[in-house]
C-alpha cells in the first residue's frame, strides 16, 4: 500500500497526500519514499490544519482524489475495467495489467494494487478527519466567512464535511469489495509513524455491513446538514463558501447502499462454496432475503425521489431527419455537456478527469475517435477499447425484441443493412461501418470500417477505409469504435469540461428491476420498462417472466451501461462466463469482413479468476493475510 508505509514497511502518520489536501488542493501527489524518509512535527502540522476553516475544507475536498479510478477509462493503460470482457476489445502495452486482464492471465505477481493504495490511503486520511473531529478540534474552528468574524463554523458545516467524509470512506470500500471480496477493516483507528498494518481480511459479509453502515452515517449526516439532494452535472469546486452541488449528497448514500446491497445479493456471493470456508468471498449460504434488502434499500432512493422529482431519465427522440443527421451518436455526450437541464447523473468524478484548459479534456474522444475524424492532439491519438461484435448484437430491434426473433416488427438483415430498425442506442454506442459521423472539412460523411469498402472515387479521407479500416495502421481490430461520450465535431474538440459519471438514475432502475426481479417480476417489468421507453420513442412494454426476465434486465445493463466500469464486475458477480471473438456462422457477411484476431478468450462460468488476487506485495507486507488468499490462486 504505496503512501501508507515506508521501505520499513511501516505508516507514516503525515504524508504528502495529507499536507496537499490541508492546502486546500483537490489533485494529489504520487508516493514519494523521499517525502515519507523525512520527519514531520505531527501535533504542530495538524494543530495548524485544524484550526484553519479554510484547510480542513481543502482536507474534506482531498478525500474526493481518485473516487473515478474504477470507472476511468484510462485505467491500466487505456484497458478500462469494461475491456476484459466480450464486448470491447483493448490494444495495450503488453507487460501491463490492462492486458493481462484482457488475456485472462492475472495472477498474483501481476496484479495491480490500484484499488489497494486508494482505498487505504483515503481511509488512512478520513480517520484523521475523523478523529480531529471526535476531538472537537473541528467545531472549535472559527469561520473564514469574512461577513462573520470570531464565529465559529456552523453545525451544519461541520456535520456536511462528515457526511461527505463517510460517504467517501464507504465508496472506497465498496470499490475494494468489488474486486477482491472481504477485506482488511481497519475500522476508525488512526496508525501513527511506529504502527504496523496488521489485520486480517473480514469476511465478506462483515465488509458488506462495514460499508453499508458507512453509508447509512453518511446519509444521516449529509440530511440532517441540508445536503439530502445536489445535482450531480454541476462542477463542485469551488471555496468553503461555495456551492455544494456534485458533492456527495444523501441521495447518492442511498444510491451507493443499494448498489452495494445488490451485489452482495448477486449469485457469486450469495452462496455456499466449497473453495471459500472462510467465507472471505461468499456468504456461505443462498438467502432470497438479501434480494429484498437490496430492493428495500433502491425503493428508499425511488421512493424520496418520487416525492421530490430530483432525478430523471434523459430522454431519447425519434429521428425524423436524415440518417446522415442522426440526433442519436451525441446522447451519452449530453450526459457530461448539458450540466444545467440534465438530471440523471447522481455523482461524478470532477478531480481528476478533464479537468483544466488542457489536452487532458479531450483525451477520451483521441483514445477512441477514427482516424478520420482524430485529435488534432496527435500524442494523444491512441485508438483502444474497440467494441466486438458481440456488443452490436446486443442490442435489439427497434421494438426491443431481439435480432433475429421472430415476434419482431422489424427484419433483420446481414451485411451492411445489420445496423437498420435497431435500439437507437446502438449508434449512440458504437461507430459501425456506414454510420454517419461528423468529418472534419467535410461535415458529416459515412465511415468506413470494412476492408471491403476501398472506394477510390472522391476524396479517400472521406469515401474509403484507408484510415479507419479493420487492420489498418492504430485502427479498429474489430470492424467497430466507441461512440458512448465521444463529441462527434470531427476532431475538432473545444477544451470542454466532462466529469465521469458515477451513478447515475438508469442504474437505479436496473438496481430495482434486477432485485425484484426473482420475488416480485411485475415490479421487475415495470422498472425494466420505465428505461426502454424513455430511450426507445414508441416503445411497446414487453413483459418477461423466470430466467428470461433475469436474462433481459442483464442485457439491458449491457446495452445501458457499457464503457462506464460495470462490465467485468457484473459478469463477476454473476458468475457466467464468455468467450470473446467466436465465430458467427449465423451471419457470414461478419465472418467474411472481420477476420481473427487471436483475441479469443474464454472464462467458463465460475472462473475463479473473476475474483482478483490479493497482490502478492500485500501478502508479503500483513502477515495477517496468511492463508487468506482468494481462492484459485
Amino acid at each position: 500500500m504505496c503512501i501508507l508505509r515506508n521501505n520499513n514497511m511501516r505508516l507514516k502518520y503525515i504524508t504528502k497526500f495529507f499536507l496537499v489536501a490541508a492546502c486546500g488542493l483537490v489533485t494529489f501527489a504520487a508516493c514519494s519514499d523521499e517525502y515519507l524518509d523525512k520527519k514531520v512535527d505531527v501535533s504542530e502540522t495538524q494543530e495548524k490544519v485544524y484550526s484553519d476553516s479554510a484547510k480542513v475544507a481543502g482536507v474534506v475536498n482531498g478525500f474526493y482524489g481518485q473516487i473515478g479510478y474504477s470507472h476511468s477509462y484510462k485505467r491500466f493503460g487505456q484497458c478500462g475495467l469494461d475491456f476484459p470482457a466480450k464486448e470491447l476489445e483493448a490494444r495495450g502495452a503488453e507487460l501491463s495489467m490492462g492486458m493481462y486482464l484482457a488475456q485472462g492471465t492475472v495472477n498474483v505477481n501481476n496484479a495491480g494494487n490500484d484499488a489497494w493504495n486508494n482505498t487505504y490511503n483515503k481511509w488512512r486520511a478520513i480517520n484523521i478527519f475523523m478523529n480531529n473531529y471526535n476531538e472537537g478540534k473541528v467545531a472549535a474552528i472559527l469561520s473564514s466567512d469574512p461577513n462573520k468574524p470570531g464565529e465559529t463554523l456552523t453545525k451544519a458545516t461541520i456535520e456536511y464535511w462528515k457526511g461527505q467524509a463517510f460517504f467517501l470512506r464507504a465508496w472506497f470500500i465498496a470499490t475494494m469489495i468489488k474486486h477482491y471480496g472481504g477485506i482488511p477493516l481497519i475500522g476508525d483507528r488512526v496508525y501513527t509513524e511506529n504502527d504496523k498494518i496488521d489485520v486480517p481480511r473480514s469476511t465478506y459479509g462483515e465488509s458488506v455491513k462495514y460499508a453499508v453502515d458507512q453509508c447509512d452515517s453518511a446519509f444521516y449526516y449529509l440530511e440532517r446538514s441540508g445536503h439530502i439532494y445536489s445535482q450531480g452535472t454541476v462542477n463542485p469546486v469551488g471555496s468553503i463558501h461555495g456551492k455544494s452541488e456534485g458533492r456527495a449528497c444523501g441521495m447518492a448514500a442511498l444510491a451507493l447502499k443499494a448498489r452495494i446491497l445488490l451485489y452482495a445479493a448477486s449469485p457469486l456471493v450469495n452462496c455456499k462454496r466449497e473453495d471459500d470456508p472462510n467465507l472471505l468471498v461468499s456468504y456461505g449460504d443462498y438467502d432470497a432475503a438479501r434480494w429484498k434488502t437490496a430492493y428495500d434499500a433502491v425503493k428508499r432512493f425511488i421512493d424520496l425521489n418520487n416525492t421530490n422529482s430530483w432525478y430523471e431519465l434523459r430522454p431519447g427522440q425519434k429521428d425524423n431527419t436524415t440518417a446522415a443527421k442522426s440526433w442519436w451518436p451525441r446522447f451519452y455526450y449530453a450526459f457530461m455537456h448539458d450540466a444545467v437541464t440534465n438530471k440523471e447523473p447522481i455523482f461524478c468524478d470532477f478531480l481528476s478527469n478533464e479537468q483544466g484548459d488542457s489536452q487532458n479534456r479531450v483525451a477520451l474522444d483521441a483514445y477512441y475517435s477514427p482516424n478520420s475524424r482524430i485529435s488534432r492532439f496527435a500524442n494523444l491519438n491512441k485508438l483502444t477499447g474497440f467494441p466486438t461484435q458481440e456488443l452490436v448484437d446486443a442490442f435489439p430491434m427497434a421494438d426491443g425484441f431481439p435480432i433475429r426473433d421472430s415476434r419482431s416488427k422489424y427484419t433483420y438483415e446481414d451485411g451492411d443493412d445489420m445496423y437498420l430498425n435497431r435500439d437507437p442506442r446502438l449508434k449512440a454506442t458504437v461507430s459501425y461501418n456506414g454510420a454517419y459521423r461528423m468529418m472534419n472539412a467535410y461535415k458529416d460523411a459515412l465511415m468506413r470500417t470494412y476492408t471491403g469498402d476501398m472506394v477510390t472515387t472522391g476524396n479517400p479521407d472521406e469515401t474509403s477505409a484507408i484510415k479507419d479500416g479493420i487492420y489498418q495502421p492504430n485502427a479498429t481490430t474489430t470492424g467497430y469504435y466507441r461512440m458512448k461520450f465521444i463529441l462527434d465535431n470531427g476532431g475538432l474538440e473545444t477544451y470542454d469540461y466532462r466529469p465521469t459519471i458515477l451513478m447515475r438514475y438508469a442504474e437505479i432502475l436496473l438496481i430495482a428491476a434486477e432485485a425484484a426481479a426473482t420475488t416480485n417480476p411485475t415490479l421487475a417489468n415495470k422498472y425494466l420498462n420505465e428505461l426502454r421507453s424513455k430511450r426507445i420513442t414508441g416503445y411497446e412494454e414487453i413483459n418477461y417472466s423466470g430466467q428470461a426476465l433475469i436474462q433481459e434486465i442483464r442485457n439491458e445493463r449491457l446495452k445501458e451501461l457499457i464503457g462506464e466500469g460495470f462490465r467485468m464486475s457484473d459478469l463477476r458477480r454473476w458468475g457466467i462466463g464468455f468467450q470473446r471473438n467466436p465465430d458467427h456462422p449465423e451471419n457470414p457477411a461478419i465472418n467474411n469482413i472481420i477476420v481473427p484476431n487471436g483475441r479469443n478468450l474464454s472464462y467458463p462460468a465460475g472462473d475463479y479468476r473473476l475474483v482478483w488476487p490479493i497482490p502478492s506485495a500485500e501478502m508479503e507486507t500483513n502477515p495477517q493475510l496468511a492463508g487468506q488468499q482468494n481462492p484459485g490462486y
